[in-house]
């Protein structure tokens, strides 16, 4: 986790300091982990159906040998600022806006993996899908993923927090319909088609919220985004579990996977808010600071007062979609 934050810390970085698009290169450095679902999940799959799981987890520890030695050979050893601080790195997460794009990374991507923990089973049981059926929905979740990916790297790009608040209402709609849909092959397929667009939509803009709230301290931010990540599909394993334990039928999995979408949702929305509250108040003081308002005495103390209520309110429309979109 530690090495997947460095190595992601300095893509982003490289993007920022030559002036690009930050969103669309994190889009590019997903696509190894897009193209590794598509590839790598229904080979895997059907390797343990054919030979044993312990095979298929043999070829992934060989994958993982042959990707630290590229990683030693071709990732360049140096950095091109000076190296931080572990207290100057922690301290970041005294901001709340940091603490709440850890918080929607969890619940964003955790509600997913409700249902893709077991969506084999859903797929066999309810859909009546074969194994080898299993294997080919796989791949094309892993193309919906990839698409996906390119696809929220865009969004991101335009407008950050409009469009991760729309990929969310997009993935509670789907796993409702999944409900309905999962009964039915053809309707099945489109669905888990349309679910992996929507699912891993939400990454790049998940990561780039991360990466601009805590800039102080990107190395740091991206490590723990990256174990936002891995929480998230842990939790969502468990409640998917837990709800099964507790009654709740294969095919109604999905209302559990759209009530987490739908509570990422909220915490989006009040992140959002909380920045479009404060923004229009540092454009003022920013001002301020700057030497636009000077008067002295109380007369002109008074007349400042009124222009620093104008001058909110006009930073008030100019800030709130820059900061709904950062």
């Amino acid at each position: 986790m530690l090495a997947a934050g460095e190595v992601e810390a300095a893509f982003v970085g490289k993007a920022q300091l030559a002036g690009g698009a930050v969103e669309k290169t994190i889009a590019l450095m997903f696509t190894g982990l897009t193209l590794a679902t598509v590839l790598g999940v229904p080979f895997g799959t059907a390797f343990g159906q054919q030979f044993g799981w312990r095979v298929a987890f043999w070829i992934v520890s060989g994958f993982g040998v042959i990707s630290l030695i590229g990683v030693t050979a071709l990732v360049p050893n140096h950095h091109d600022s000076g190296p931080a601080g572990l207290r100057h790195e922690v301290r970041v997460l005294r901001d709340p806006q940091v603490r709440l794009a850890l918080g929607m990374t969890v619940l964003g991507f955790g509600g997913v993996f409700v249902v893709f923990t077991y969506i084999a089973p859903i797929l066999e049981q309810v859909g009546g899908f074969s194994p080898r059926g299993v294997t080919l929905m796989l791949v094309l979740f892993g193309v919906g993923l990839t698409l996906g990916n390119t696809l929220g790297g865009k969004l991101a790009d335009h407008a950050l927090m409009p469009s991760l608040m729309g990929i969310l209402v997009m993935l509670a709609v789907v796993m409702a319909i999944f409900t309905k849909t999962s009964h039915a092959m053809w309707p099945a397929a489109i669905t888990v088609f349309v679910w992996g667009i929507a699912a891993f939509a939400t990454v790049p803009p998940l990561q780039m919220r991360v990466v601009a709230k805590a800039a102080a301290a990107p190395n740091l931010a991206s490590t723990l985004n990256i174990g936002a990540f891995n929480v998230g599909n842990a939790m969502g394993a468990w409640m998917g579990g837990l709800a099964i334990a507790h009654g709740v039928a294969l095919d109604s999995l999905p209302w559990v996977a759209a009530a987490v979408s739908v509570a990422a949702l909220v915490l989006t929305w009040a992140a959002a808010r909380r920045g479009t509250t404060r923004a229009p108040y540092r454009c003022a003081m920013r001002a301020w600071r700057r030497g636009r308002i000077r008067e002295r005495g109380m007369r002109s103390m008074c007349k400042a007062v009124q222009k620093a209520m104008r001058l909110m309110h006009r930073a008030r429309k100019q800030c709130w979609i820059r900061a709904l979109q950062y």
